[in-house]
């Protein structure tokens, strides 16, 4: 429909013939308008997908060959192996701080949020946890990830005055609150001493992502939390730690209770800091829910 009024091209009122209205939906005259729809089209019928290319990369005498892949949003990808199988490495170069040494191809540029392990990105020691939150927190926000995290029980206190987990808390809630379309989370299970905490913090990754749509990427040395996040697709980094090592392309992967449990007793024996006698008694009391969850998983694995 023509017309040379621009108040009437931008009337979403025009009038139009009824058998027109009932045979097509109304065209927007505004062009940005008519972009805009196309996009959420678009998105709704094809999720977003990002692609890496194949690479590799060199960190002293350390050496890992990266297989190419792609992940869509409202996908957790979990990088999983043990500790110097280059889980960080790779982490880092999809957050652009670490350069390939060779890329097949072009290196895509992401919209990341990147929550490091180590906290090797300090917050100011003397800045206060409320100030750290600039933008108006979203109710749902605050109710599903700050108080799940226990961030409101520290907001009043000083960086420097928090303990190792209260700071690292707060460094996935910071990260998590950050836009981006990636979110990359490096060991989200360091400084957590039981299981139980394990539970609470990937119930509120899982809750964010499932809720924003968005993208993540997630390295974890522990096979129970990776166990707790992954959807269906991990990345495996394997081979001889700190030596060479390859990283798989994403893909769908059956976590064993057998293999769970073994990993991560033994990380806690290698590791005398987290070998707690609770943490123990919880891997113990747990078997009957690895086993109920792992019985629903392999159902579900079998039908697809």
């Amino acid at each position: 429909m023509g017309n040379n009024d621009e108040n009437q091209q931008h009337n979403i009122t025009t009038t139009v013939k009824e058998e027109e209205e009932e045979e097509a939906p109304a065209v927007y005259n505004d062009e940005n308008q008519q972009h805009n729809i196309t996009i959420v089209q678009e998105e709704e019928q094809a999720p977003a997908v990002y692609k890496y290319p194949r690479m590799t990369k060199t960190v002293g005498d350390f050496t890992l060959y990266v297989n190419d892949g792609e992940f869509t949003k409202s996908e957790i990808i979990v990088i999983q192996g043990l500790k110097g199988t280059g889980k960080t490495t790779l982490i880092r170069m999809l957050a652009g701080e670490l350069k390939p040494d060779f890329v097949d191809g072009k290196m895509p540029q992401f919209n990341v949020s990147y929550m490091p392990q180590n906290n090797i990105n300090p917050l100011p020691p003397s800045a206060i946890v409320r100030d750290l939150f600039h933008d108006i927190v979203d109710p749902h926000f605050e109710s599903h990830v700050m108080q799940p995290l226990l961030i409101p029980h520290f907001m009043d206190q000083q960086v420097a005055n928090l303990s190792p987990q209260q700071l690292h808390r707060l460094e996935i809630c910071l990260c998590l609150f950050k836009p981006a379309d990636i979110y990359l989370i490096d060991e989200p299970s360091q400084y957590l001493p039981h299981f139980n905490d394990f539970d609470d913090v990937a119930d509120v990754i899982k809750s964010f992502f499932l809720h924003t749509k968005k993208a993540a990427v997630v390295a974890e040395s522990s096979a129970y939390m990776a166990f707790l996040l992954h959807d269906n697709r991990v990345i495996l980094c394997d081979g001889k730690p700190s030596i060479c090592c390859v990283a798989t392309s994403p893909h769908e992967m059956f976590f064993n209770l057998v293999g769970i449990l073994a990993s991560d007793l033994e990380s806690i024996e290698a590791d005398p800091s987290r070998n707690k006698p609770d943490k123990f008694g919880l891997v113990i009391t747990r078997i009957p829910d690895f086993v109920s969850n792992l019985v629903t998983e392999s159902a579900s694995v079998l039908q697809t």
